[in-house]
C-alpha cells in the first residue's frame, strides 16, 4: 500500500525525530520506532481515525497563523487599508 504522505513531509518526520533522537540519546531501533508513531499519528490525523482535541487543535492554528509578518502579508492583500492603518497608528501616537 502506498502511503499518502508527501516525500517532503516525510523528510519532515524524519528531521523531527533525528533532533529527538539527537537530543535524548536514543538508538536507531528506538529512533525508528518513534517514526512509526509519529507518521501513524500524523495518517490518523489525516484520515480522520484520529479526533482532535482542542489543545491539539489549538498549536495547529497556532502554527498556521505563528508568523506574524506572514499574516500581516495575507491580511494586507486583502484589507489594505486596515493593515495600512494598523502599521501607523503606532507612530501617530508617539
Amino acid at each position: 500500500m502506498d502511503k499518502p504522505l508527501s516525500s517532503e513531509t516525510e523528510e519532515q518526520i524524519q528531521l523531527l525525530c533525528n533532533e529527538i533522537a539527537s537530543a535524548e540519546g536514543l538508538d536507531a531501533e528506538l529512533h525508528e520506532e518513534l517514526y512509526t508513531h509519529v507518521e501513524d499519528k500524523m495518517l490518523g490525523y489525516l484520515n480522520g481515525e484520529v479526533a482532535l482535541s482542542e489543545a491539539d487543535a489549538f498549536v495547529l492554528a497556532r502554527e498556521h497563523f505563528g508568523d506574524r509578518m506572514e499574516v500581516r502579508e495575507q491580511m494586507a492583500e486583502v484589507h489594505p487599508a486596515s493593515v495600512s492603518a494598523m502599521i501607523f497608528r503606532p507612530v501617530l501616537v508617539a
